[in-house]
């Protein structure tokens, strides 16, 4: 489970904040609009890339729905 917080929302970039299994310190993310993917601006807690790549996926689908929601929680099985 990745908890994302909106940290930004600007015409030049979106950031967000995402927590690893819901609890800090938390990792950050970040789209600039025109490029052609989001990247990592620095891994979570204990993370080693797997929770950055699923808020990466996450902000992907926000994209291409032009949608970016303030808070959101993603759960996987």
């Amino acid at each position: 489970m990745n908890r994302m917080v909106l940290k930004e929302l600007t015409d030049e970039h979106v950031v967000y904040f995402y927590y690893p299994d819901g609890i800090g310190p938390c990792g950050e993310i970040e789209y600039i609009f025109g490029e052609e993917e989001p990247k990592v601006l620095k891994l979570g807690n204990g993370d080693k890339g797997y929770f950055a790549n699923m808020a990466l996926d996450f902000l992907d689908d926000c994209i291409d729905a032009d949608m970016f929601p303030f808070r959101w929680t993603v759960a996987w099985n």
